[in-house]
């Protein structure tokens, strides 16, 4: 067997005559290194890459040896000393480093020490001289935080928060507004996270030591400002943690990084209040958070975080698609009512969404929902996926409608429908799903030159639908898209007069579900007012190529005013 990561360090660091405080240089601690070289934590891939360049080894060879400790460590091979609170001497205790780690923004390693830690009492710590109680106070209440129970997770936070001296309080603060956060309380969290990063610029001297914090307080800032619905502030604080970014940094969070600026920037798109962008305007925003995201999925891909990747790609795709929405809408804005006009220049970007699509599907193909993977998370991007996917299939229907491609036009609505109720139908029959992912990249087989029945969607009060209300508000707009194209397409007043009718349903249905959602950093409101955003811009699109719908189209924006107005969450 080949030697540890941490004696294989160890032994190169004595070899070269340097010391902890050398190897780590300017981002990584003493304490850190330390705890990798005595096996109390497998390094991260960043720390790894740094070490290497510092050691001059091969990158791959010490990724080797850290897999090879991570896999020790997960079956049960005891890496850390054994926790005594008998122990006289605080010097003694090697935990201490650990949690030293913890102040300065670095992830609190998982570990038999972990699990020693979470089983003491509350009498037992509080026992303790003041400075270690305030430590483990903090670190239980972590661990506590971890497992979701946030009341007593608080309560252990602000009690090591009072013990802490002021420069450990910026940590504890931090822990303290994810606890909001994680409680969706998001107002108080931005207030701990603002309290943090104050007292981080008030000790600028000690930068070495709050770099990794500062980046995590200024994302967390973001993210709280995101949840919050108020993106240009977010923007502020995600551009903050993208300068404070290394090439150490933690690939995850960096990610996180950018993502958030991409999607920020997305949002704030629509949400400019009194000033109107242009189209143009618009476009270069939406083409800036694009640049964002690639370098977001680029980094998720280095970290090997597979559920951030399907994300960034899935946010990638939706924004690929309001790019084709902008440009059709101003190329009706020059027609007038015109059902003809000039080339769209959309096909390669629906191309690029619709490959987004399938990667992410591909990516989880044979991974069940019911896995210990996230399985919320994983519902919500298959369900975001394949709905993302009627999505390409029927605004390339409608631009080829509109360049007069008519048997493209029949073939893309013939896809939509069929995958749309295919998905539909999965939300009744989970069952479904498995053979519908196997199947997806296979919709040439369809028959485009039958008349294409209205999605069939779930009747609520018979069924007791499962997922979650993202996945499923996403689904029920799709289907008003495609039933909306449907009804542009038709031959007769009537079949027209249905889809209308049944759009209206559909869309309302969305809202509705959506409204029912939890907002969260990551899902925030202005996902719902997107929506609505989205449906307005259909409504008038309908106006503009279907005058004879004026009356319908009228009731639909009245029913969703009133909702808006008189429905609350």
């Amino acid at each position: 067997m080949q030697k540890p990561i941490s004696e294989c360090i160890r032994q190169l660091r004595r070899q070269r005559g340097m010391t902890q405080t050398e190897l780590g240089g300017e981002h990584f601690s003493k304490s850190y290194v330390s705890a990798v070289e005595r096996e109390k934590i497998v390094p991260s891939y960043e720390a790894l890459r740094f070490f290497a360049e510092q050691l001059d080894q091969s990158v791959d060879y010490f990724h080797q040896l850290a897999e090879q400790s991570a896999l020790m460590q997960s079956n049960g091979v005891q890496m850390l000393p054994s926790l005594s609170l008998q122990d006289e001497n605080d010097q003694q205790d090697e935990s201490m480093a650990l949690l030293g780690m913890v102040l300065e923004g670095i992830e609190l390693p998982h570990a038999p020490f972990s699990q020693e830690i979470s089983a003491l009492s509350l009498e037992t710590i509080m026992r303790l001289p003041f400075q270690k109680q305030a430590r483990y106070c903090l670190v239980k209440g972590l661990l506590l935080q971890e497992v979701g129970n946030l009341v007593d997770a608080q309560h252990l936070l602000e009690r090591a928060l009072v013990l802490s001296p002021v420069k450990h309080q910026p940590a504890i603060l931090d822990a303290l507004g994810t606890n909001f956060a994680l409680a969706h309380i998001y107002q108080a969290a931005l207030s701990y996270h603002r309290r943090a990063l104050h007292l981080l610029e008030l000790n600028e001297s000690d930068e070495k030591a709050s770099s990794t914090l500062l980046l995590k307080v200024e994302l967390h800032c973001g993210d709280d400002y995101r949840a919050l619905d108020i993106h240009t502030k977010a923007l502020d604080h995600y551009e903050h943690a993208r300068q404070s970014l290394r090439s150490t940094s933690n690939m995850d969070i960096a990610g996180q990084t950018y993502m958030g600026l991409g999607y920020c920037t997305y949002a704030s798109t629509y949400q400019n209040g009194s000033t109107k962008l242009s189209y143009q305007e618009k476009e270069r925003q939406l083409q800036r958070a694009i640049s964002f995201l690639l370098q977001s999925r680029t980094l998720y891909q280095v970290s090997s975080n597979r559920m951030g990747e399907s994300k960034v790609r899935l946010l990638h795709a939706l924004i690929l698609l309001a790019l084709c929405s902008l440009r059709r809408q101003l190329a009706l804005e020059r027609a007038g009512k015109a059902l003809t006009t000039e080339s769209l220049q959309c096909n390669t970007l629906l191309d690029e969404a619709e490959e987004q699509c399938r990667q992410a599907l591909l990516s989880w193909n044979g991974t069940a929902i019911d896995t210990g993977i996230s399985s919320t998370d994983l519902e919500v991007v298959l369900y975001t996926a394949l709905s993302s996917l009627v999505s390409v299939y029927v605004q390339r229907a409608a631009v080829a409608r509109l360049e007069g491609y008519s048997d493209t036009a029949l073939r893309d609505r013939a896809r939509a429908a069929l995958l749309c109720q295919s998905t539909l139908d999965t939300l009744t029959n989970p069952e479904l799903l498995h053979p519908l992912l196997q199947n997806t990249p296979v919709l040439e087989d369809v028959d485009m030159y039958r008349v294409q029945a209205l999605p069939r969607l779930p009747d609520a009060t018979k069924n007791r639908l499962s997922q979650n209300p993202i996945s499923l508000a996403a689904l029920f707009f799709a289907a008003g898209e495609m039933t909306e194209e449907l009804g542009r397409a038709a031959t007769t007043t009537t079949y027209a007069s249905d889809c209308y009718m049944h759009a209206n349903t559909c869309f309302k249905t969305s809202l509705n579900t959506e409204r029912q959602s939890t907002f969260s950093k990551e899902y925030d409101a202005s996902y719902l007012t997107r929506n609505y955003q989205r449906c307005i811009t259909l409504l008038e699109e309908r106006l503009q190529v279907a005058p004879a719908a004026v009356e319908k189209t009228y009731q639909a924006t009245l029913d969703l005013f009133k909702d808006s107005v008189y429905q609350t969450k």
